[in-house]
């Protein structure tokens, strides 16, 4: 398989990572993933990241730590993403070039988006860090795994959520209210956790 050298931004601010949902026009639409991109002919990772947010979020980074290092098999490319940590000089990026939603997330509820396969090495070595500080389980949505067949009343309870929950903050009951009521239908919990952005532990400590 054909390799492809991949760098992204780990940006953490007050305990919550920045994930950026890929916007329509872009392939794998609507994953997240950290920002990024490929490195250039000629570049360090470093550079290239650093090069990469300024087009991408249009901010300026310095670049850290390595987090994780990892090739994961996609289509017919094996892709070699590098994740570090950078750190924002000047405002936080409020807009993407190639993204249609920017959103903060706890470290521990990471695995609770939907994230493209790539980033999931580093996603998971970050929760499972976050775990082991809080005492809190790990655990991360892995898309590529089999999941079971679509429900049409299924997805309409998922679609339910994500609509609550969609740009604006929720009262706390209402949003447990709408959790029981996916449960009674028998939605997935990592379905539900996904579409009301909860953590699993949560959404488990809500069956009706």
């Amino acid at each position: 398989m054909a390799g492809l050298e991949v760098v992204a931004a780990v940006m953490v601010r007050d305990g919550r990572a920045l994930a950026c949902r890929r916007a329509a026009h872009k392939p794998g639409a609507g994953t997240w993933e950290f920002p990024g991109g490929k490195v250039e002919p000629g570049e360090t990772p470093e550079a290239a990241l650093a090069r990469e947010i300024r087009e991408e979020l249009g901010v300026v980074v310095t670049v850290g730590a390595l987090v994780d290092r990892s090739e994961v098999p996609v289509g017919d490319r094996v892709i070699d993403l590098a994740c570090y940590r950078v750190d924002p000089v000047g405002p936080l990026p409020t807009a993407s070039t190639d993204h249609d939603e920017l959103r903060w997330v706890p470290l521990g509820e990471l695995g609770a988006l939907g994230w493209s396969a790539p980033d999931l090495p580093a996603v998971r070595r970050l929760v499972a860090e976050e775990s082991s500080a809080s005492g809190e389980p790990d655990w991360v949505i892995d898309l590529s795994a089999p999941r079971p067949p679509r429900d049409p009343e299924h997805d309409r309870h998922a679609a339910a959520l994500q609509e609550l929950t969609r740009g604006h903050r929720v009262d706390l009951p209402v949003l447990e209210d709408a959790v029981r009521a996916a449960h009674r239908a028998g939605l997935d919990e990592h379905r539900i956790a996904q579409a009301a952005g909860l953590t699993l532990q949560h959404v488990r400590g809500l069956r009706a």
